[in-house]
């Protein structure tokens, strides 16, 4: 994002979290906004967060979208399951949220080269965790 003006604000761009929290984000989510016993996020709003809102013809990437998140709502997607759910963040960081098998993902990195939905990385990075189950 070299050639963004300095002067503006990127929401994303200024984020810092370590590996255990970000972990305890997607731990909330795979259980449905529900984080040490206590629910964090409605029963509605997440529904209308983790399915599709956004059609794939409106956002040009594999998925759609709920509020926030992409949503793996087809089986054309060569790794992530039906119903799983996520975020690429701008310089890479990268999690997901497979409810059929009960796991999340989350993937670190930093890169301004290889960021945001379908990067390279964090795609081998999806591949690698299914491929690991056969």
């Amino acid at each position: 994002f070299d050639d963004l003006p300095s002067t503006r604000y990127t929401g994303g761009a200024g984020l810092a979290s370590s590996i255990k929290d970000y972990s305890a984000f997607a731990r909330m989510f795979l259980n449905k906004g529900v984080a040490n016993g206590k629910r964090l996020v409605r029963e509605e709003t997440f529904s209308l967060l983790s399915s599709p809102q956004i059609s794939k013809e409106i956002m040009a990437c594999v998925g759609r979208w709920g509020l926030g998140v992409r949503v793996i709502a087809e089986p054309e997607y060569p790794f992530l399951p039906v119903n799983t759910f996520g975020w690429s963040g701008a310089y890479g960081s990268h999690f997901w949220v497979d409810p059929q098998n009960k796991i999340f993902v989350v993937f670190m990195k930093n890169s301004y080269v290889d960021g945001g939905a379908g990067n390279q990385s964090a795609e081998s990075f999806e591949k690698a965790v299914y491929t690991s189950f056969e």
